[in-house]
């Protein structure tokens, strides 16, 4: 329940308050490993709770500890692993915390093992989806790994290669909702997506010359609009989460610096 609840309040964006829930499930968690050692099933939630509390950590700036933590999940995660190689849920959550982790390396400005964690994540999700191409929650998992991963590469001035992987995570979106339309966590991976690339887009412009970088305006706009479009609609539905809350309102401002640019 205190994980859930942590998890509730991530969505929200009420990352102090998911730091309290986070702690008391991981006090529970490990009272539990301590007196069952051996329960594979104990284990794993450690860990899960473990890498959820680092990535809290993460949202309100506590960048070291958030390290520590989100090291130690992949540590558990890779035990539970090295038992047991053929349960592919723990060898997803293992994937999705190289994720956390890659993300967490970059903010603590280690890009060399940023890029090789991404890497990790995207060798594990892929070949999960290779041998179960229906299953939709590694799907979606992929999804926000490329999506984590387009992220990385814009910040780090390389806009095409970032690009690339953001058309990837939209490839996977189009599929889940394909799959189920009312799919509201792989419409939210749209929405985030198409923002992405709009991001993507307007730096490909900033560096171009005047009329491709016209045409890049126009891309980004287009983009950005699809994303905007996708939140608004949530948001009539009553879907759109507390974090997301300010999303429609950032992208108007993208859209109006887009209209700027255009010459």
């Amino acid at each position: 329940m205190f994980s859930n609840m942590g998890s509730v309040l991530i969505d929200e964006g009420k990352p102090t308050e998911a730091l309290e829930s986070y702690r008391k499930a991981l006090a529970i968690y490990e009272a539990l490993v301590k007196e069952n050692g051996t329960n594979a099933f104990y284990r794993r939630e450690l860990a899960t709770a473990s890498g959820s509390f680092g990535i809290a950590l993460l949202e309100i700036g506590n960048k070291a500890e958030a390290l520590a933590n989100c090291r130690e999940a992949v540590k558990s995660f890779e035990s539970l692993v090295a038992t047991d190689p053929n349960d592919s849920y723990v060898r997803r959550d293992l994937a999705v915390n190289y994720r956390n982790l890659a993300e967490v390396l970059a903010k603590n400005d280690d890009r060399v093992a940023a890029r090789a964690t991404f890497d990790q994540a995207t060798k594990s999700l892929d070949e999960l989806a290779t041998k179960d191409p229906t299953n939709a929650l590694v799907g979606y998992q992929r999804g926000l790994m490329y999506l984590s991963l387009s992220m990385f590469l814009a910040d780090g001035g390389d806009p095409s290669g970032a690009a690339d992987k953001i058309h990837e995570a939209i490839k996977i979106g189009e599929a889940l909702i394909a799959i189920a339309a009312d799919n509201n966590s792989a419409r939210e991976l749209m929405a985030q997506s198409y923002f992405q690339l709009g991001k993507c887009d307007a730096l490909l412009a900033a560096k171009a010359a005047t009329e491709k970088g016209t045409d890049a305006w126009r891309e980004a706009k287009g983009h950005y609009q699809k994303s905007l479009e996708i939140y608004q609609d949530m948001k009539s539905k009553g879907t759109l989460s507390g974090a997301d809350a300010g999303k429609p309102d950032e992208l108007a401002k993208e859209i109006a610096k887009c209209d700027a640019n255009v010459r």
